[in-house]
């Protein structure tokens, strides 16, 4: 399989990665956008609590640690990159997603 950013590139020059290639690194980078959103909502934190800093809120450590995640990330083929715990197709993940579903259901739904 190709890299993150083989795949990314192969898109943007108008080349279609196949199917599997394109699900992984959509995962991929789904799980990417989680990291860089929790590094913000810390800065964000940090200034409406006006807290004493820690590295954590540290602009430059977030955009350090974001620069570093992607990095990697598109040297990495998407699915290595989101190994066995995050493979969409291990059945073990769908079972364990199927369950937070749930919960997440009731919790917003209040059903």
């Amino acid at each position: 399989m190709k890299t993150i950013g083989e795949i990314v590139e192969m898109c943007k020059s108008g080349e279609i990665p196949t199917v599997d290639e394109m699900r992984f690194t959509i995962c991929a980078m789904d799980s990417l956008s989680v990291f860089d959103n929790r590094g913000l909502l810390e800065l964000v934190r940090a200034k409406i609590d006006k807290k004493s800093p820690t590295f954590i809120d540290d602009p430059e450590f977030q955009w350090s640690e974001s620069h570093r995640r992607w990095q990697s990330a598109l040297g990495n083929n998407p699915k290595d990159y989101l190994g066995e715990n995050n493979n969409p197709d291990n059945p073990v993940v769908q079972e364990s997603r199927k369950l937070s579903k749930k919960i997440m259901g009731k919790f917003i739904g209040g059903k």
